[in-house]
């Protein structure tokens, strides 16, 4: 992706290379993508890339998932849906208490539950998802391995049919370069009075979970912790485009799901 001034030891060893002598003088910036729905596409673009001049756009030779030609209600309806945690009780990040570096959120963790229920109650959906290419169409990011953990044993205390569990992929964003999934939730994890992003200010991180999706993209934050940082940082810059509307873009609150 293009190149933002940062520390040394946030850079993935791809950026290295491509900002390297050889690769400024042999790399080349792609502008088309075959992964994400145009509306998901755009919103990569214009907080990750535009601001450098560079436009994403999605390739008129997409095949578009056939599951998502017909209506959906909401949560589903849209395309990118922020989930609103600001007014679920524990809605607050926690530190692990094997490591005060990583975090969870179990209000976060929850919520990525109602919406995996929702999925799971729509059969027609799922009988889709089971027919396509993927073995695992649905998956769940998170931004810190403490959430990984909650989220893995939320999920397994649910009574899910085989199927539908062998379809969900839940990792974090550091092991989820390179993968897609039809469906992608993510967890921000990070809701504090200090309005601390820790490692969520990093924009290729960022950059990394919201583009892979290919036909829906769920982002799980509290409003108030991400509506408060500094209109620069890349969440908030996602909100922002969220909350401004548009006919493929709906904010929804975890508590109404």
């Amino acid at each position: 992706m293009p190149e933002t001034p940062r520390d040394e030891f946030e850079r993935s060893d791809f950026e290295r290379a491509y900002l390297s002598q050889y690769g400024r003088n042999n790399g080349r910036t792609l502008t088309e993508q075959y992964r994400m729905a145009p509306a998901i596409c755009d919103l990569v673009s214009k907080i990750f890339y535009e601001p450098h001049g560079v436009r994403l756009k999605t390739s008129v030779d997409r095949e578009a998932d056939s599951a998502f030609a017909r209506q959906f209600l909401p949560p589903l309806a849209m395309p990118v849906t922020w989930v609103d945690t600001s007014d679920e009780p524990d809605h607050k990040e926690i530190p692990a208490p094997w490591d005060e570096t990583t975090f969870s959120n179990e209000a976060e963790a929850e919520a990525v539950m109602r919406l995996l229920e929702r999925i799971a109650a729509d059969a027609n959906l799922i009988e889709a998802l089971a027919s396509g290419k993927s073995e695992t169409p649905i998956g769940v990011i998170c931004m810190y391995s403490a959430q990984k953990a909650r989220i893995e044993e939320s999920f397994s205390r649910r009574p899910w049919d085989v199927r539908f569990r062998n379809m969900v992929r839940i990792d974090t964003v550091d092991s989820y370069q390179g993968k897609e999934n039809t469906i992608v939730i993510v967890s921000l994890v990070r809701c504090n009075d200090q309005r601390d992003q820790g490692h969520v200010r990093i924009p290729n991180r960022c950059n990394v979970a919201l583009s892979r999706a290919k036909e829906r993209l769920f982002i799980v934050g509290a409003r108030r912790m991400w509506g408060n940082v500094g209109k620069r940082w890349p969440m908030r810059q996602v909100l922002d485009e969220i909350e401004a509307g548009g006919p493929n873009v709906a904010v929804v609150k975890a508590g109404a799901m």
